[in-house]
């Protein structure tokens, strides 16, 4: 096989593709979907990278994955909205271990992010 066919068999949608998209659109995620199909779930990523028709009918697909939605924007700005999120309940509750679960943050990172760590504990004079 010459240099030009593989390049041909590069640009080819394999059979697996289509079905893999309706698993998308069925709300599944990318591991659930190649599993689904029977191929590594590292392979669609692949495909996407060297076929422009796949990666343009999986870019129309992605805003139905409502984990995608989630993580969506860079991840400062998700950082930043947890946090947020977080002194709103906080200050609603008076309560930091259930503002923490209410922003799906965890202690440990409010410790990380808190000034010296005091955020979860009393000040002392």
């Amino acid at each position: 096989m010459n240099r030009k066919d593989r390049r041909k068999d590069k640009d080819e949608t394999p059979a697996w593709a289509e079905p893999f998209l309706a698993a998308l659109r069925a709300g599944m995620g990318v591991r659930a979907a190649a599993r689904e199909v029977g191929v590594a779930s590292s392979t669609p990523y692949h495909l996407r990278r060297r076929n422009v028709p796949f990666r343009k009918a999986w870019e129309k697909i992605q805003p139905v994955d409502d984990r995608r939605k989630r993580k969506a924007g860079p991840r400062a700005l998700r950082q930043a909205a947890r946090l947020t999120r977080f002194l709103e309940e906080l200050a609603r509750t008076s309560n930091v271990a259930a503002a923490a679960e209410a922003a799906e943050v965890g202690l440990g990172r409010l410790k990380r992010l808190s000034p010296a760590g005091r955020l979860a504990r009393p000040h002392s004079p």
